[in-house]
Protein backbone atom coordinates (compact mmCIF):
# COMPACT_ATOMS: atom_id res chain seq x y z
CA UNK A 1 0.00 0.00 0.00
CA UNK A 2 1.27 3.29 -0.94
CA UNK A 3 0.92 5.90 1.75
CA UNK A 4 -0.40 9.07 0.25
CA UNK A 5 1.16 11.77 2.26
CA UNK A 6 -0.79 14.95 2.07
CA UNK A 7 1.38 17.94 1.76
CA UNK A 8 1.22 20.32 4.67
CA UNK A 9 -1.22 23.12 4.16
CA UNK A 10 0.62 26.37 4.36
CA UNK A 11 -1.17 29.28 5.92
CA UNK A 12 -0.78 32.22 3.63
CA UNK A 13 0.98 35.16 5.11
CA UNK A 14 -0.90 38.44 5.39
CA UNK A 15 0.93 39.69 2.31
CA UNK A 16 -0.37 36.73 0.24
CA UNK A 17 -4.05 37.62 0.86
CA UNK A 18 -5.20 39.91 -1.87
CA UNK A 19 -6.65 43.14 -0.63
CA UNK A 20 -5.52 42.63 2.97
CA UNK A 21 -2.90 44.75 4.68
CA UNK A 22 -0.29 43.21 6.99
CA UNK A 23 -1.24 43.32 10.64
CA UNK A 24 1.39 44.69 12.97
CA UNK A 25 1.13 43.33 16.52
CA UNK A 26 0.84 45.88 19.27
CA UNK A 27 3.62 44.20 21.24
CA UNK A 28 5.87 41.13 21.23
CA UNK A 29 5.76 38.62 24.04
CA UNK A 30 9.17 37.75 25.43
CA UNK A 31 7.98 34.41 26.85
CA UNK A 32 5.08 32.00 26.18
CA UNK A 33 3.41 32.97 29.43
CA UNK A 34 3.58 36.72 28.81
CA UNK A 35 0.58 38.31 27.31
CA UNK A 36 0.57 41.46 25.32
CA UNK A 37 -1.25 44.37 26.79
CA UNK A 38 -3.39 46.54 24.65
CA UNK A 39 -2.31 50.10 24.34
CA UNK A 40 -4.40 52.29 26.70
CA UNK A 41 -7.11 54.32 25.06
CA UNK A 42 -7.10 58.05 25.76
CA UNK A 43 -10.69 58.88 26.78
CA UNK A 44 -10.00 62.28 28.33
CA UNK A 45 -11.63 65.29 26.60
CA UNK A 46 -9.47 67.33 24.24
CA UNK A 47 -7.64 70.19 25.82
CA UNK A 48 -8.89 73.66 24.89
CA UNK A 49 -6.76 75.72 22.64
CA UNK A 50 -4.44 78.05 24.51
CA UNK A 51 -5.83 81.56 24.97
CA UNK A 52 -3.59 84.02 23.23
CA UNK A 53 -3.53 87.81 23.76
CA UNK A 54 -5.04 88.23 20.29
CA UNK A 55 -7.98 85.95 21.22
CA UNK A 56 -8.52 87.85 24.47
CA UNK A 57 -8.68 91.11 22.53
CA UNK A 58 -11.21 89.72 20.04
CA UNK A 59 -13.43 88.39 22.86
CA UNK A 60 -13.34 91.73 24.67
CA UNK A 61 -14.27 93.57 21.49
CA UNK A 62 -17.22 91.24 20.84
CA UNK A 63 -18.52 91.73 24.38
CA UNK A 64 -18.13 95.50 24.07
CA UNK A 65 -20.03 95.58 20.77
CA UNK A 66 -22.78 93.37 22.22
CA UNK A 67 -23.23 95.63 25.26
CA UNK A 68 -23.18 98.72 23.05
CA UNK A 69 -25.87 97.23 20.81
CA UNK A 70 -28.08 96.47 23.80
CA UNK A 71 -27.64 99.99 25.13
CA UNK A 72 -28.51 101.57 21.78
CA UNK A 73 -31.48 99.28 21.23
CA UNK A 74 -33.05 99.84 24.62
CA UNK A 75 -36.07 102.03 24.66
CA UNK A 76 -35.97 104.40 27.61
CA UNK A 77 -36.99 107.95 28.44
CA UNK A 78 -34.51 110.73 27.84
CA UNK A 79 -32.00 111.14 30.67
CA UNK A 80 -31.59 114.88 30.13
CA UNK A 81 -34.26 116.25 32.48
CA UNK A 82 -34.39 119.76 33.85
CA UNK A 83 -36.93 118.59 36.44
CA UNK A 84 -37.10 115.12 37.95
CA UNK A 85 -40.34 113.35 37.13
CA UNK A 86 -42.06 111.60 40.00
CA UNK A 87 -45.34 109.73 40.05
CA UNK A 88 -46.10 110.53 43.68
CA UNK A 89 -49.71 109.67 44.48
CA UNK A 90 -50.80 110.04 40.84
CA UNK A 91 -52.24 107.10 38.84
CA UNK A 92 -50.19 105.11 36.37
CA UNK A 93 -48.75 107.24 33.53
CA UNK A 94 -49.46 110.48 35.42
CA UNK A 95 -46.71 112.55 37.04
CA UNK A 96 -46.94 114.78 40.08
CA UNK A 97 -45.96 118.43 40.40
CA UNK A 98 -47.12 120.88 43.08
CA UNK A 99 -50.14 118.81 44.04
CA UNK A 100 -51.46 118.21 40.53
CA UNK A 101 -51.07 115.27 38.13
CA UNK A 102 -49.89 115.61 34.52
CA UNK A 103 -50.11 113.16 31.63
CA UNK A 104 -48.51 113.29 28.17
CA UNK A 105 -50.55 111.84 25.30
CA UNK A 106 -48.61 111.06 22.13
CA UNK A 107 -51.70 110.56 19.94
CA UNK A 108 -52.10 113.45 17.51
CA UNK A 109 -55.57 115.04 17.63
CA UNK A 110 -57.14 118.47 17.18
CA UNK A 111 -57.22 120.93 20.08
CA UNK A 112 -60.92 120.25 20.78
CA UNK A 113 -60.47 116.45 20.74
CA UNK A 114 -57.46 116.81 23.06
CA UNK A 115 -59.59 118.81 25.54
CA UNK A 116 -62.42 116.27 25.33
CA UNK A 117 -60.02 113.43 26.12
CA UNK A 118 -58.62 115.29 29.13
CA UNK A 119 -62.15 115.97 30.39
CA UNK A 120 -62.88 112.23 30.12
CA UNK A 121 -59.95 111.75 32.52
CA UNK A 122 -61.37 114.33 34.96
CA UNK A 123 -58.73 116.80 33.79
CA UNK A 124 -58.16 119.58 31.23
CA UNK A 125 -55.48 120.56 28.77
CA UNK A 126 -52.50 121.83 30.72
CA UNK A 127 -52.37 125.40 32.02
CA UNK A 128 -49.26 127.26 33.22
CA UNK A 129 -48.91 129.61 36.17
CA UNK A 130 -45.14 129.73 36.75
CA UNK A 131 -41.79 129.22 35.06
CA UNK A 132 -41.20 126.15 37.24
CA UNK A 133 -44.40 124.58 35.96
CA UNK A 134 -43.31 125.30 32.39
CA UNK A 135 -39.96 123.59 33.06
CA UNK A 136 -41.75 120.57 34.52
CA UNK A 137 -44.07 120.18 31.52
CA UNK A 138 -41.15 120.69 29.15
CA UNK A 139 -39.33 117.82 30.91
CA UNK A 140 -42.47 115.68 30.79
CA UNK A 141 -42.76 116.16 27.04
CA UNK A 142 -39.06 115.51 26.48
CA UNK A 143 -39.30 112.33 28.56
CA UNK A 144 -41.54 110.78 25.90
CA UNK A 145 -40.59 112.88 22.86
CA UNK A 146 -36.85 113.69 22.83
CA UNK A 147 -37.41 115.88 19.74
CA UNK A 148 -39.75 118.09 21.83
CA UNK A 149 -42.30 118.52 19.07
CA UNK A 150 -45.25 120.89 19.08
CA UNK A 151 -47.72 119.99 21.84
CA UNK A 152 -51.20 121.35 22.58
CA UNK A 153 -51.75 123.32 25.80
CA UNK A 154 -55.06 124.57 27.20
CA UNK A 155 -54.89 128.20 26.04
CA UNK A 156 -57.29 129.56 23.38
CA UNK A 157 -59.28 132.61 22.32
CA UNK A 158 -62.03 130.66 20.57
CA UNK A 159 -64.73 132.50 22.53
CA UNK A 160 -63.51 136.01 21.78
CA UNK A 161 -60.63 137.19 19.62
CA UNK A 162 -57.69 138.27 21.76
CA UNK A 163 -59.33 137.14 25.04
CA UNK A 164 -57.06 134.24 25.95
CA UNK A 165 -58.47 131.75 28.45
CA UNK A 166 -57.34 128.48 29.95
CA UNK A 167 -59.75 125.63 29.25
CA UNK A 168 -59.92 124.75 32.95
CA UNK A 169 -61.10 128.29 33.79
CA UNK A 170 -58.11 129.57 35.77
CA UNK A 171 -56.72 133.09 35.42
CA UNK A 172 -54.17 133.77 32.67
CA UNK A 173 -51.45 135.20 34.90
CA UNK A 174 -48.39 133.84 33.13
CA UNK A 175 -47.22 133.85 29.51
CA UNK A 176 -44.35 132.41 27.51
CA UNK A 177 -45.11 133.55 23.96
CA UNK A 178 -42.60 133.26 21.17
CA UNK A 179 -41.46 136.66 19.84
CA UNK A 180 -44.11 138.24 17.58
CA UNK A 181 -46.75 135.80 18.86
CA UNK A 182 -49.71 135.55 19.02
CA UNK A 183 -50.14 136.94 15.50
CA UNK A 184 -53.39 135.26 14.39
CA UNK A 185 -52.09 134.52 10.90
CA UNK A 186 -54.94 134.53 8.43
CA UNK A 187 -57.35 135.51 11.20
CA UNK A 188 -57.91 131.85 12.10
CA UNK A 189 -55.30 130.93 14.75
CA UNK A 190 -57.19 130.53 18.01
CA UNK A 191 -55.49 127.59 19.81
CA UNK A 192 -52.04 127.45 21.38
CA UNK A 193 -49.23 124.91 21.39
CA UNK A 194 -45.86 124.95 23.13
CA UNK A 195 -42.35 124.01 21.91
CA UNK A 196 -42.46 126.47 19.03
CA UNK A 197 -39.25 127.47 17.26
CA UNK A 198 -35.78 127.37 18.84
CA UNK A 199 -36.88 128.83 22.17
CA UNK A 200 -39.66 126.24 22.62
CA UNK A 201 -42.23 128.88 23.53
CA UNK A 202 -45.92 129.33 22.74
CA UNK A 203 -47.51 129.91 19.35
CA UNK A 204 -51.12 130.40 18.23
CA UNK A 205 -52.20 127.88 15.63
CA UNK A 206 -55.16 126.56 13.66
CA UNK A 207 -57.29 124.53 16.05
CA UNK A 208 -57.87 121.64 13.63
CA UNK A 209 -54.15 120.83 13.38
CA UNK A 210 -53.41 117.47 15.02
CA UNK A 211 -50.77 117.41 17.75
CA UNK A 212 -49.90 115.46 20.91
CA UNK A 213 -51.00 117.10 24.16
CA UNK A 214 -50.66 117.27 27.95
CA UNK A 215 -53.53 116.91 30.44
CA UNK A 216 -53.51 118.20 34.01
CA UNK A 217 -55.87 117.31 36.85
CA UNK A 218 -58.11 120.13 38.05
CA UNK A 219 -57.39 120.26 41.78
CA UNK A 220 -56.73 116.66 42.85
CA UNK A 221 -55.27 113.65 41.11
CA UNK A 222 -57.84 111.88 38.90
Amino acid sequence: MTNNIMPAVQTPSPKQIKGEQPVTPLCKASSPTQRCRLAPTNTSPPRPAPVTPERNTQTSMLLLLCCLGLALGAVSPSADHEVKLERGSCPMFWYSFNGRCYKYIATRVSWADAELYCVSQRANLVSFHSADECSFVKSLIKNFDPAEGHTWIGLSDTQKEGAWMWSEGSEVNFGLWNPDEPNNTGGAEHCVHTNYDADSRWNDCLCHVTLPFVCVSRTVCP
